[in-house]
């Protein structure tokens, strides 16, 4: 007696889908060199020099992007700035960083307006980035009507079906996507001593499987700076209680801002670990390639809720 439940009919695989999927083809571009518009800072100025001439090799440089591209460029140079003075020195007090926990005028403790607005600007520089194919899940800029994004082709032979048990070089010979190989440079001074720190410990691990390329540079910034904010939320934290009372007036407990800012900036961070699948839940097995019978590590980007 079989078991299990039995096989769909395709009529009714369509009827539970909402009928045939319909194939759409993309928008078909010219690229072309984009000019650098006047009024960027300097950060701003030093990333649209660094991505628009990938952006041309990876034919993603075309008149539509224009108002995109400048928007993250903009968006880069304040994070920078955000970045800098909550990790190395704020502008009015050089060699000492912004605080993470400020009051209001009636005494209540609320988190660092600055340090809110880093991790804001964090998730629109990460979510853009996407855009732009700057992140693994994203770097294809393949998207299926019903589906979850294409990923790189370092990857796909990573993710695939856990059923087919191909060996590594089996995998490498079915695709031909070749993704350019940019260098990440020097992990950037904004990041303060113990965010270089997290940069060099990410990119060691990220060397291991591959994923250690410049275009993948902006979420890795991201990554290194809510983490690193989040370690500092912990520490502070620990010498206070996780709630704490509203101020002179109301009296009520309220969640500590320092637990919040490390609640925060975690997720930030976690958005980040899942498109680099840095996380168990995001990594589906191990393969042994049958010809050096080594186990190599194989990672499967995730969409994560």
């Amino acid at each position: 007696m079989k078991r299990g439940r039995k096989k769909k009919s395709d009529e009714r695989r369509s009827a539970e889908s909402g009928g045939q999927t319909r194939l759409v083809h993309g928008l078909a571009a010219d690229s072309v060199a984009l000019e650098m518009p006047d009024g960027l800072e300097p950060d701003a100025v030093a990333e649209w020099r660094r991505v628009a001439p990938m952006l041309l090799t990876l034919d993603r440089s075309t008149l539509l992007d224009v108002q995109a591209l400048e928007t993250y460029c903009r968006t880069w140079g304040i994070f920078c700035r955000t970045v800098k003075q909550l990790c190395c020195e704020m502008e009015r007090t050089p060699g000492k960083p912004a605080p993470l926990v400020g009051v209001t005028l009636r005494g209540n403790p609320r988190p660092s307006t600055l340090a809110i607005i880093g991790i804001r600007y964090g998730l629109q520089l990460l979510n853009l980035s996407r855009q732009f194919g700057f992140s693994p899940r994203t770097v294809w800029l393949t998207h299926s009507e019903k589906g979850r994004p294409a990923i790189p082709s370092e990857i796909h032979k990573m993710r695939g079906n856990p059923s087919n048990r191909t060996d590594l070089d089996e995998e490498e010979s079915q695709t031909g996507d070749v993704l350019p190989h940019a260098e990440l440079g020097a992990a950037p001074s904004i990041l303060g001593k113990e965010g270089i720190r997290h940069w060099h410990d990410m990119i060691y691990a990220l060397d291991s499987v591959g994923l250690a390329n410049g275009i993948y540079r902006p979420p890795i910034v991201v990554g290194c700076f809510a983490y690193s904010m989040s370690v500092r939320a912990y520490r502070l934290q620990q010498k206070s209680p996780i709630a704490v009372l509203d101020g002179k007036t109301t009296g009520r407990a309220i969640e500590n801002p320092l637990s919040l800012l490390f609640r925060k900036s975690s997720d930030l961070a976690s958005d980040v670990w899942k498109d680099f699948g840095m996380t168990p839940s995001a990594r589906r097995r191990l393969l042994v390639p049958s010809e050096t019978k080594r186990r190599t590590t194989r990672i499967y980007i995730g969409d994560e809720a």
